[in-house]
């Protein structure tokens, strides 16, 4: 279990910290939601993703960009954050605030572009293109009581042909909220499978404690820290793999978010992807 404290996203978990205490002695007695902001980025399994967990708290309707530091193409995935009351209320004409405007029980989520698993031969010359790579979440809350929240999700990860293996997966999503929040994941997932082999599958554990470290002020709406940890467990002597992450997440007026995450894991989640990965993130939420 050492190994999932990975060194690289320890010390970027330490710099996170560092940067946002500053601010967060300004906050003084701020009260506001202590809850972690909904999530807007892509889903974890997407390569591009700033998330190491995904939250169990919906936005109703968001978009998001998320860029991987490093060389190559395809790092960069754009996601679209939807669910059925935006789109009723898009498309008849609903007026006046939801009873729930920050949260809301199913979301569709899909994010387009990332890194690619591998690319050869004739693929190469197509490996730009966003659509080679499209990762898609849908969640439902499961379970809403008081300070405790419980989601499922089915995800998928596909990848063109010629540029990775596709992964499917279902998921429960658990989250307490409080001055410290707590969300944690366990997944199954299975792999697309190769000619004359046997399926691949793989299960995935994580855990995430989040802090608001800003409330409530006029310039900055809220200040989120997340640090996790998690593992994949694989199958047919594949190597089991350690992550360890954390984020720094700011919501601006106008629901704007800017976000900023370090990923680190014992083994490469995927063959096209390095140890660690700084990815960061720029969004907006709609709908309250």
């Amino acid at each position: 279990m050492s190994q999932l404290a990975a060194p690289g996203a320890h010390r970027a978990a330490c710099l996170l910290a560092l940067i946002a205490l500053g601010p967060s002695r300004l906050a003084g007695a701020a009260t506001a939601d202590p809850a972690p902001l909904p999530q807007l980025d892509a889903p974890a399994i997407s390569s591009a993703s700033s998330e190491l967990v995904d939250r169990a708290r919906f936005a109703p309707l968001g978009l998001a960009w998320n860029g991987v530091v490093g060389p190559g193409l395809d790092r960069q995935a754009f996601t679209l954050d939807v669910t059925p009351r935006a789109v009723i209320r898009a498309f008849c004409g609903a007026t006046g605030t939801p009873r729930d405007s920050s949260d809301s029980p199913v979301i569709a989520r899909v994010a387009v572009g990332g890194p690619l698993e591998f690319a050869h031969g004739r693929h190469v010359r197509r490996e730009h293109r966003l659509s080679n790579h499209v990762s898609t979440q849908l969640g439902v809350r499961v379970l809403r009581r008081g300070a405790d929240v419980l989601a499922a999700a089915l995800e998928t990860d596909n990848y063109g042909t010629g540029y990775g293996l596709d992964r499917y997966g279902a998921m429960l999503m658990g989250q307490h909220e409080g001055r410290c929040s707590i969300i944690v994941n366990a997944e199954g997932r299975i792999l697309e499978r190769l000619p004359g082999t046997r399926r691949l599958a793989e299960a995935r554990f994580g855990a995430e404690a989040s802090w608001r470290l800003v409330a409530g002020g006029r310039r900055v709406r809220a200040l989120d820290l997340g640090v996790a940890a998690g593992g994949l467990l694989r199958n047919r002597g594949r190597e089991s793999v350690g992550q360890a992450g954390a984020r720094l997440e700011l919501e601006l007026p106008d629901r704007v978010r800017l976000s900023a995450a370090a990923r680190s894991a014992t083994e490469p989640e995927l063959s096209g992807l390095r140890r660690t990965r700084f990815v960061f993130g720029i969004g907006r939420a709609f709908g309250g």
